[in-house]
This record gives C-alpha cells, sequence and structure tokens, in this order.
C-alpha cells in the first residue's frame, strides 16, 4: 500500500483494516506500525485476539496508533452463539522410541546450557523491563517462549543468543512432532473412533510433513471410504493443488 513497495502514490484510503494488528506494536520507524503511520487513510481498524494486557507497553502502542478497544468477541461468545462447538480436551501421552529419547536428551542439555546463558544475561534482564510480559525475569522456558514471542513484534533486533535457543527449542520440539509411536497412536486412535458405532464421525489430523500425511492416508483408506489428505504438494501446478485441496475439503465437509 506504501509508494515504495508499489502502491498508488498520494492514495488516500477511506478504510485500511490490520488483521493480526498486534504485529504493529512495534511503533519505530524500522516496525510495522512506524510503517502504518505513513499510510493516509481516514480510519484504520485492527483486529487481533492477542492485545496484550491493559495498561501494558503492547497495548499502548497499539492504542496509540489505532485507538481504542471497540468491540471484543470472546471465546465464549463464540460457543454461545454456536460458532465454536463445546469440547473437551484429552491427552494420550505416548513414550519416544530408544533412539528418539536419546537425542531428546542431548538437545535438553543443550537447551539447559543455553537458557542459563540467556537468564542471567544482563541483557536479557534489561530487555524484559521493555517488553509486554508480567515478569522481569525468566522463570522457565515458557516464560522465554513468550518474551521471545513479544520481542519479535516489538523490538527492532532479537539477541542473538535469544535466537540460539529459540532454534533448540524448536529443533527438539520437531522430534516429538516427527515420532514414531505418536503417528502410531494417533492412527491407532483414529481407527477406535471410525470404527465406533454411530453416524457422521469426522476426524481432523494434523501432522508436521507430507510423509506423515501420506501414511494416514495409506493406513486408513482401509478402514474408511472418506479419506481426504490436504497438503501442498497433492499436485504439481499451483492451480490444479488448490483445485483438489478445495475439492478435497468441500466433500470433507460434505
Amino acid at each position: 500500500m506504501l509508494p515504495q513497495y508499489g502502491g498508488a502514490p498520494n492514495k488516500k484510503f477511506d478504510l485500511v483494516i490490520c488483521d493480526e494488528a498486534h504485529h504493529y506494536a512495534n511503533t519505530s520507524e524500522g516496525g510495522f506500525g512506524g510503517a502504518l503511520r505513513s499510510i493516509n487513510t481516514e480510519s484504520l481498524l485492527g483486529l487481533s485476539a492477542t492485545l496484550g494486557r491493559e495498561g501494558g507497553k503492547k497495548r499502548k502502542e497499539l492504542q496509540s496508533l489505532l485507538g481504542e478497544v471497540v468491540y471484543t468477541y470472546t471465546v465464549e461468545d463464540a460457543q454461545e452463539h454456536g460458532i465454536i462447538p463445546e469440547f473437551e480436551w484429552t491427552v494420550h501421552p505416548t513414550a519416544l522410541e530408544a533412539s528418539e529419547a536419546g537425542e531428546w536428551e542431548r538437545k535438553t542439555n543443550r537447551i539447559t546450557n543455553l537458557f542459563k546463558e540467556v537468564k542471567y544475561s544482563t541483557r536479557s534482564k534489561r530487555l524484559l523491563k521493555q517488553l509486554d510480559v508480567p515478569f522481569v525475569e525468566f522463570e522457565d522456558l515458557g516464560d522465554f517462549i513468550r518474551a521471545h514471542k513479544a520481542a519479535n513484534i516489538e523490538l527492532d533486533s532479537v539477541p542473538e543468543s535469544w535466537e540460539n535457543l529459540h532454534a533448540a527449542i524448536m529443533s527438539r520440539n520437531m522430534i516429538r512432532h516427527r515420532s514414531r509411536p505418536k503417528l502410531d497412536a494417533a492412527i491407532e486412535l483414529a481407527d477406535e473412533y471410525l470404527k465406533a458405532e454411530g453416524e457422521g464421525i469426522k476426524i481432523v489430523m494434523f501432522t508436521m510433513n507430507i510423509d506423515m500425511v501420506e501414511e494416514i492416508d495409506d493406513r486408513l483408506s482401509g478402514v474408511c471410504d472418506n479419506v481426504f489428505p490436504v497438503h501442498s504438494k497433492v499436485a504439481s501446478s499451483s492451480k490444479k493443488k488448490d483445485r483438489i485441496v478445495r475439492r478435497r475439503i468441500d466433500n470433507f465437509k460434505d
């Protein structure tokens, strides 16, 4: 929308809608919020599920840019209106394979060492005072993940030590996401539901890679006639892929 990126020069907009508006909390010259200030518009409307705590730095920055909150729609509202169904959250613990467990332990040791470095860093303590988070020092990795996310939104740059720790955490998470016993357990659970009595049983399964999608498709096709694998490689061309994906999603819905 900005002229230097191909937008119409000197154009004035009636209304600019900012989805995921929390990304505009960085109102400095190099941030998204700073860029938004230079757009010529009569009105701005921001949409976000994570505005930050009331009175916090992020909320104040967003309000300086977009104005006060004018409407809030909660999960409870959505359930009351039938947009989100009632649900139960059930956890099925699954152990890692021996090789996966060994790799997990090695990566955990690296994460522990990196976390100590970040936790006791003077720079970290200084940055935490700037961020819209409800703590001034790290107690655990959960605090770090929250602060890292805030830093990416609110700051122009994130310390290299923070990026290294975040990368190590994500790398360890991939062991869990791609675990063989976990995939087997998920397929067995789906098999159990699909064979249960009753009509209209639908299951959505999310995976981390295409190979897992293909394996689920192969193994559950023997249990159910309607299995619809959806991923970015269902066809070689983007146009054909989009058409196939749309058709499969519609078939699942029907």
